[in-house]
C-alpha cells in the first residue's frame, strides 16, 4: 500500500508541475513574475521600493523576486569571488539597471576589522569564530582553509550615503553573527523610516559576541518594530566533528523524520508598526508597507492596513478597492502555485512550504 501511495504522490506532483509549466509558457499573464510585477506596481503607484541585501553571496532571497521591476536593490558582498559572481548574474537580468552591487564591507562603527574569509563563497564574517566550539569542524571544506585579512569597513549609514541612498524600505542581513551590529549602523533617521528587516540569529556559540535573539528583540521594541515570523533552521549538528560518524552509526543518510534535528538558527522577520504612518497620514509610506507585507505573503495584514487607511481618511474608496484587488490577485496566484503542495504532501520534492518560501526538511 505504501508503494502505491508514494507512486501516486510522485505522479500527482509530476502532473502538477507539467500543468504549471504549460500554463506559464502559454499564458504569460499567469506567470507569477508577471502577476506580482503588475500588481505590486498598482499598490506602489509611481514609487519603487528600496531594498538592501547585506551578504548577497549567491542570489536574492526567493521571495524578493516578487518585487523585481518594482524595487532598486543595493547588494553588499565583500567576498571577491561572490561579488564578481553577483555582478555577472545581475548584469544579465532584465532589470539590471535596478541592481547596485558593492564590494563594501560593513560594521557597526566602521574602521579596520578582520574579515575571516571562508573557503566557500558563503560564511565569511567580521565576527571572531569560536574555534573552541564543539560545532566547528576543522575538516569542514566550506570553512577551511580560512584566510584572515584586515579590511576597511563602513557603517551602513556611511555606505548608503556615499551611494546616495536616502531611505531604505527592506533590509535582509545574513552575515554570520554581525547582523544586528550592522543594522544598528543604519543610523537613527533611516531606522525610523525602515519598514521591514529580515535577519539571521545564531543560537549556538560558533561566534564570539554575535547577534542574539534578546538583543534583536530589544532593538525592535526600541524602534517600533513587531515580530511577524520566526523560521527555524535545524540540522544534525556535530560535536567535535562526529556528525558523519554518528549518522553512520544510526544508519541515517539524509534527514529522517525519526531522528530529531537540533535548532541551529532563526530567521526573523520584523515589520514597522503602522501606527505612526496612519497617524501621520503618510499615503506613500503606507503603500510601501502594504507592498512589503505582500513580499512575505502577509496578504491579510496588507488588506487590513488598506481598510484601516481608508477608515482614517488616507485612502479614497477607489484607491482602497484598487489596492485590495491587487492583493487578491497575488493571493490567488499563490493559491495556484501551491495547489500541488496540498495534494502531494511532500511539497516540491523534499521541501516544505515555510510561509513565503520552500524549505528543506526539517526546517520550516
Amino acid at each position: 500500500m505504501g508503494i502505491v501511495v508514494t507512486s501516486f504522490l510522485k505522479v500527482s506532483n509530476f502532473l502538477f508541475r507539467a500543468k504549471r509549466k504549460a500554463l506559464h509558457t502559454f499564458k504569460t499573464s499567469l506567470r507569477p513574475s508577471e502577476i506580482f510585477l503588475r500588481n505590486m506596481k498598482q499598490i506602489l503607484s509611481s514609487q519603487r521600493l528600496t531594498s538592501v541585501d547585506i551578504g548577497g553571496a549567491i542570489d536574492l532571497q526567493p521571495h524578493w523576486y516578487k518585487i523585481l521591476g518594482n524595487s532598486d536593490f543595493h547588494i553588499f558582498e565583500p567576498h571577491p569571488r561572490s561579488y564578481e559572481d553577483l555582478k555577472t548574474k545581475y548584469g544579465q537580468s532584465l532589470w539590471k539597471d535596478h541592481f547596485h552591487i558593492y564590494q563594501t564591507a560593513l560594521s557597526g562603527a566602521g574602521g579596520k576589522r578582520t574579515l575571516s574569509m571562508t573557503n566557500g563563497p558563503t560564511g565569511s564574517t567580521i565576527i571572531p569564530i569560536n574555534f573552541d566550539s564543539p560545532y566547528i569542524d576543522r575538516k569542514d571544506a566550506s570553512l577551511f582553509p580560512l584566510k584572515n585579512i584586515e579590511i576597511d569597513t563602513y557603517t551602513l549609514d556611511q555606505a548608503l550615503s556615499q551611494y546616495q541612498v536616502k531611505n531604505v524600505d527592506l533590509i535582509k542581513l545574513d552575515i554570520q553573527g554581525a547582523d544586528l551590529e550592522v543594522l544598528k549602523g543604519l543610523g537613527g533617521e533611516k531606522v525610523q523610516n525602515l519598514l521591514c528587516f529580515e535577519m539571521e540569529v545564531h543560537l549556538h556559540d560558533t561566534y564570539v559576541g554575535g547577534t542574539n535573539l534578546t538583543e534583536v528583540s530589544q532593538f525592535a521594541m526600541e524602534n517600533d518594530f513587531e515580530l511577524f515570523d520566526v523560521r527555524v533552521a535545524r540540522g544534525y549538528i556535530m560535536r567535535n566533528g562526529k556528525s558523519e560518524e554518528l549518522k553512520n552509526m544510526l544508519g541515517v543518510k539524509e534527514y529522517s523524520p525519526s531522528v530529531s534535528a537540533k535548532s541551529w538558527e532563526f530567521d526573523v522577520i520584523y515589520f514597522k508598526k503602522p501606527n505612526r504612518l496612519l497617524k501621520g497620514k503618510n499615503c506613500a509610506d503606507l503603500r510601501r508597507l502594504i507592498a512589503s507585507y505582500c513580499v512575505y505573503n502577509f496578504f491579510m495584514e496588507a488588506v487590513g492596513l488598506a481598510k484601516e487607511a481608508q477608515e482614517s481618511g488616507i485612502f479614497s474608496s477607489p484607491e482602497t478597492s484598487e489596492i485590495i484587488g491587487a492583493v487578491k490577485a497575488m493571493k490567488t496566484c499563490m493559491d495556484r502555485e501551491l495547489k500541488g503542495y496540498f495534494s502531494t504532501l511532500n511539497g516540491q520534492k523534499n521541501m516544505n512550504w515555510g510561509q513565503y518560501m520552500w524549505m528543506h526538511y526539517p526546517s520550516t
